[in-house]
């Protein structure tokens, strides 16, 4: 059991890193955005629609994440008991 336990922190650590990096590579490619626009650059199409799948492909990332964590946080607090059940208040 305590290696089940385990395993589940040690993806709930891995996905919150990667939760982490996909924001931080988000932000990322907003900042580049708003320079290529300032630059009245933003109309060139095909940086644009580069740009636009490369933000695509981060937030399908980021909240596939995000949704994984969740279902295994989860599953974590259904496997460990309530101190409401176990006090015998």
């Amino acid at each position: 059991m305590a290696r089940f336990a385990a395993t589940f922190s040690g993806m709930e650590e891995l996905l919150t890193e990667k939760v982490v990096a996909e924001s931080i590579r988000f932000a990322r490619s907003m900042a580049y955005e708003g320079d290529f626009l300032a630059k009245r650059e933003g109309f060139v199409l095909d940086c644009v629609d580069r740009l636009l799948r490369f933000q695509g492909a981060i937030n399908r990332q980021l909240f596939q994440a995000m949704r994984e964590l969740e279902r295994l946080q989860e599953i974590r607090k259904a496997k460990s008991p309530s101190p409401a059940n176990g006090s015998g208040k």
